[in-house]
């Protein structure tokens, strides 16, 4: 259960460290009047939170559209589904797909599993309800960056209707990261380390992984590889100091020795590239993305 009034090792209560964490980060929102796509803004789908809610945007023609839903980013604590990871997906509503921007509790509000569930909740309901806003339910993908590629992953693993999914610099295994940081000659930047109760993973779990060794593993969606293991694309800098690059190699062999196919999660490394490369075209990463989804949900 989330404490708002405990009293992290800096000194400052939870509230107050989401806070000012808040403060630092914090991203403009999309100028709706702006937006020249077909849109429904703020759909409910579960709670009496504002955050449990989705935006749809529609392309140009005659639907029903292959539809992709995004969890946006934002360590678990800040971000929203209108935010600079809704910008980075429209390319793909101007290639014939609907985008789905999900929101979820964030840690003034909920901790693991919450989130989790709020989006799992979001992407259910957008596959019973989505034919009425023009998505074709039968042909679902998902998109998640950072910390939304987390829960972008469990939503992939549990929801049947997701056929692909496209998981972006994924925090994963929480307590690997100063080992392969290490590894790479890396130190972590713009977040204390998950051991500490000040990371963006603490804001996650509801304490560090030394306090909450057993939440951190079931926050791992490596731990849940049984059943439904759609085909995944995976995409992360090799010099990315907030989340380790070797995350990503870690999971895509675990998900492919999982499913008995070494096809069934793949890779692109952007050689160099840092925490927020993965949400670039460098390299035509878009086109790369965009064959992917193409090809899974043909």
């Amino acid at each position: 259960m989330l404490n708002l009034q405990k009293k992290l090792s800096n000194g400052l209560t939870w509230q107050e460290q989401v806070a000012s964490m808040r403060a630092a980060y914090d991203q403009p929102a999309v100028d709706y009047p702006a937006l020249k796509y077909r849109h429904w803004l703020n759909i409910p789908y579960a709670g009496d939170s504002a955050r449990q809610q989705f935006n749809v945007y529609l392309p140009e023609g005659e639907g029903p559209f292959p539809t992709l839903i995004l969890v946006h980013g934002g360590g678990w604590y800040t971000g929203d589904r209108s935010d600079r990871w809704l910008s980075s997906a429209f390319p793909f509503v101007e290639n014939g797909f609907a985008l789905v921007s999900v929101g979820y509790r964030l840690a003034d509000e909920a901790v693991f599993p919450d989130p989790v569930e709020d989006v799992v909740r979001a992407v259910e309901q957008i596959a019973r309800t989505g034919e009425r806003y023009g998505l074709d339910t039968a042909r679902i993908g998902i998109i998640g960056g950072s910390a939304g590629a987390n829960l972008a992953a469990h939503a992939a693993l549990r929801c049947t209707c997701v056929k692909a999914a496209l998981i972006q610099c994924p925090p994963l295994d929480f307590s690997a990261y100063r080992a392969q940081l290490a590894q790479a000659g890396l130190v972590r930047e713009g977040s204390s380390m998950p051991e500490e109760d000040t990371s963006y993973e603490a804001m996650y779990l509801g304490g560090s992984i030394l306090e909450l060794p057993d939440r951190a593993k079931d926050a791992n969606p490596a731990n849940h590889l049984s059943g439904h293991i759609p085909p995944m694309l995976l995409v992360h800098g090799t010099a990315d100091t907030v989340v380790p690059y070797l995350q990503s190699v870690s999971f895509l062999q675990t998900v492919n020795r999982a499913a008995q196919d070494e096809t069934r999660a793949s890779l692109i490394s952007i050689a160099a590239g840092d925490h927020d490369s993965p949400a670039s075209d460098q390299d035509g990463l878009l086109e790369q993305k965009l064959a992917f989804f193409r090809k899974n949900l043909a």
